[in-house]
């Protein structure tokens, strides 16, 4: 199991690291669906078809919703997409616009239930791990609370991390995300601290 960094003076674990953290072994076919979406709505798609390999595209092309992709599918789709060198501002808002078209499916009812009661990210940032379960199939995540509006988030044992685009993604999902509950998120990529397999993102938040 992963072990967290010693913690700054203040600091609090509002979600530990699963006792137990199973290597990623498939993601859920709603998210490559909408990252191929994003492809196509920015004029990226015909530029990335040619780099992801013919026995990968029918299970990154067309998967129906909500089945599991095997994680080397996963791996081939990011990989392409990282051969179009994309800039990582470009990165962070297509896991922005990909997280604002599947959200409601990985959050659930608990969206609209803790908007109602006037939630903030404290609301949802001590859940992640479930609602990661819901996209993933294996990789732990961890929530460190540095401030009043301020966290750090740990990814392990998910490979891929080891993908750039999809790193510069998840920055856009964690921002998006955190802001249903703000105004404006803030996130940074603060390296790999759990080993290549690894990220760590510092959240902060108005």
């Amino acid at each position: 199991m992963p072990v967290l960094p010693k913690l700054p003076r203040g600091a609090e674990v509002v979600a530990p690291f699963p006792k137990s953290i199973p290597a990623v072994r498939h993601v859920r076919s709603t998210i490559l669906v909408a990252s191929v979406d994003n492809l196509r709505h920015l004029g990226y798609f015909d530029a990335y078809l040619p780099h992801l390999p013919e026995q990968h595209r029918p299970m990154v092309l067309e998967s129906v919703a909500a089945m599991w992709v095997p994680i080397d599918a996963a791996h081939a789709h990011y990989s392409a997409i990282d051969a179009l060198a994309l800039p990582p501002s470009v990165q962070i808002a297509m896991g922005r616009r990909a997280m604002d078209r599947v959200g409601r499916t990985l959050l659930g009812t608990s969206l609209s239930v803790a908007k109602q009661v006037g939630a903030t990210p404290w609301t949802i940032l001590p859940h992640v791990q479930r609602f990661w379960d819901r996209g993933y199939d294996g990789g732990g995540l961890a929530v460190v609370k540095l401030g009043p509006k301020e966290a750090r988030l740990d990814v392990a044992e998910f490979s891929l991390c080891t993908m750039a685009f999809f790193r510069g993604a998840l920055l856009g999902w964690v921002a998006s995300l955190t802001e249903l509950f703000c105004t404006k998120a803030y996130v940074h990529e603060k390296g790999s601290p759990h080993g290549p397999h690894s990220l760590s993102v510092r959240l902060q938040w108005v």
